[in-house]
């Protein structure tokens, strides 16, 4: 309840601003026998909290004012207090820090403008004795490894206030080692003043200008613990510390990518160290000094953590959009007369039925007889070799939806046409539904493909030449790449690469070679939050053929050219959806 009244007023003289006028000042600090007693000018508001490593008691004045203050303590608890004035802007706040000698108990009292504060040694945990019989020592087992706490990289962030005038550096350092939460010790070079002037600054950036300003490093001893020392000395260190060996045991992280990281670090921070691998039991062993160690262990700890999955769920739509119309004309004629001992032609007709023994009965219509053979010749099928030459069917495949037939026989003449018509209207939607699940920052693939095979000779110099076939396979259909990163804040950004290949429709196929392949892809980066739908269109693929086959001149007629030609009309049209829906499992 107190830090709330605390907090409150707080806002408030932020937004009243006081005065230089109405700010408190902190006049004296009294010692006793495990207690202290701050005196100001007038009744101050103030705040407390502890800190138990190391053991502090913090006592933050409102709307004051201090100049620096250090008083040594007696007794068995309080070791020292020491006041410094923590923050001028937006609000004004002296600070008193009471260092402790272990775990203590504390009163605070105010009366008017003196507060006083008392502490009292924890009484020591008694262990219980049972008179009863021990019983069985249980088994030991193995205790993980707490993550290593890395103090440089997580100082705090809050924005603050500083003004030193020649202040000593060591102390200037413990306020902010209060602040911290940490322990610091010295180097022998370690001295000096400082002047520090800076408003509204976070407090990190303000630790490092500190150090920078007296070419100071701060090395890691412990989770709770700065070694200050200058940049000369810890050199000096880092070349002729003894060097330990530790085994880390890794749990995600590949070891060719831990090696080189740590590897990258050590000599960075100009070390002497080795770094091996024993891929069977997914451990690397270091070798380096100790505060080396340390910068490796928290490096590892930081990165060897459990991955996130993604699971990739993507919905794909082809919508198959296709019509054709062919129009065409066939026409035929057989005939014969009595010529000797055979029959004249004319016509392309079948062989079908025709007798192939010379003196017999003729049927059906025959090939000429000319007296030279035993035999009659074959009869030609094909229209570009004799008949009326004008075949103009539908289709390539005799697709035939509707026909009408005309003709006339007498006894040696037949004379027929076939009109016919075929259209053709189609719609498709093929729907499938693949999901995948990857690990973050690694390629998903989904694969919905068809095996063409296609043959080719391969020959060889040899003499004799060797001549091998060989079947080779083209892949086609759809292909989606999918690479998703988890974001701090829960996002999720993916690159996605869809590609649609299919058999070409109007690349003919090289002869002995691969058929041509049509292809449709796209890549990009979108951003999307966990579970929502990212949308891909735009693959589309259309064809459109008119064609008009006829024969020269007759072809041309008004109205009577079309018992001359064919006509063929045909699109397609193919639209692919993709959508793609991310879930962080």
């Amino acid at each position: 309840m107190r830090k709330q009244i605390f907090a409150a007023i707080i806002a408030m003289s932020f937004c009243s601003g006081a005065s230089a006028s109405d700010l408190a000042s902190v006049e004296s600090i009294s010692m006793g026998k495990d207690n202290a007693t701050i005196v100001t000018d007038r009744p101050v508001v103030y705040d407390s909290f502890t800190q138990s490593n190391p053991f502090r008691l913090v006592l933050e004045m409102l709307d004051t004012t201090a100049s620096d203050k250090d008083k040594g303590g007696s007794g068995k608890v309080l070791r020292s207090v020491s006041v410094r004035q923590y923050t001028t802007e937006p609000v004004s706040i002296a600070r008193a820090v009471f260092n402790l000698d272990g775990k203590a108990s504390y009163n605070i009292t105010q009366e008017k403008e003196a507060i006083k504060v008392s502490f009292k040694a924890a009484e020591p945990e008694k262990a219980a004795r049972s008179k009863a019989a021990p019983e069985p020592a249980a088994e030991k087992q193995a205790v993980p490894a707490k993550a290593y706490y890395d103090i440089l990289s997580n100082l705090p962030r809050d924005v603050s206030s500083f003004d030193y005038n020649g202040d000593d550096v060591r102390a200037v350092l413990d306020i902010m080692a209060a602040r911290m939460g940490v322990n610091m010790v010295y180097a022998d070079d370690v001295s000096g003043g400082v002047d520090l002037h800076l408003k509204n600054v976070p407090f990190s950036e303000a630790f490092n200008t500190v150090l920078a300003i007296k070419g100071l490093a701060a090395q890691q001893m412990s989770p709770s613990i700065l070694r200050i020392t200058s940049a000369a000395t810890l050199n000096n260190d880092l070349s002729t510390a003894p060097q330990i060996t530790r085994v880390y045991q890794l749990k995600y992280l590949k070891l060719d990518d831990a090696k080189t990281m740590v590897e990258n670090v050590i000599k960075a921070e100009g070390r002497r160290g080795n770094v091996n691998v024993y891929p069977d039991a997914q451990t690397l062993v270091v070798t380096d000094i100790p505060s080396g160690q340390d910068s490796v262990a928290a490096l590892l700890a930081q990165l060897d953590k459990k991955p996130i999955q993604v699971l990739i769920e993507a919905k794909i739509v082809e919508v198959n959009l296709s019509n054709s119309f062919n129009l065409g004309i066939q026409w035929s004629a057989y005939g014969g007369g009595a010529s000797g001992n055979g029959y004249n032609f004319f016509g392309s007709g079948s062989t079908s039925n025709q007798s192939t023994t010379i003196g017999a009965a003729p049927t059906g219509v025959v090939v000429p007889y000319d007296g030279s053979q035993t035999t009659y010749l074959p009869l030609p099928n094909n229209p570009k070799s004799g008949g009326t030459g004008v075949t103009f069917p539908t289709t390539a495949g005799e697709l035939t939806f509707g026909a009408f037939r005309f003709g006339r026989v007498t006894g040696s003449m037949f004379l027929d046409a076939t009109l016919s018509a075929a259209e053709q209207k189609g719609k498709a939607k093929v729907l499938s539904d693949p999901k995948v699940a990857t690990v973050n920052n690694k390629e998903a693939n989904i694969n919905i493909t068809t095996q063409i095979p296609y043959i080719t000779t391969e020959t060889t110099n040899s003499n004799p030449p060797i001549s091998k076939t060989v079947v080779t396979y083209i892949t086609t259909g759809i292909q989606l790449t999918v690479t998703p990163r988890v974001n701090d804040d829960g996002t999720i950004t993916m690159l996605i690469n869809p590609s649609v290949s299919q058999v070409s429709a109007t690349v003919a196929p090289a002869e002995g070679g691969a058929p041509g392949v049509d292809t449709r892809n796209a890549k990009t980066i979108v951003m999307t939050r966990d579970g929502d739908t990212v949308a891909i269109g735009g693959l589309i693929y259309d064809s459109m053929s008119d064609i008009l086959y006829k024969v020269p001149l007759l072809g041309d007629i008004p109205l009577l050219g079309w018992f001359f030609k064919k006509k063929s009309n045909s699109r397609q049209r193919i639209e692919l959806l993709i959508f793609v829906t991310p879930k962080i499992i």
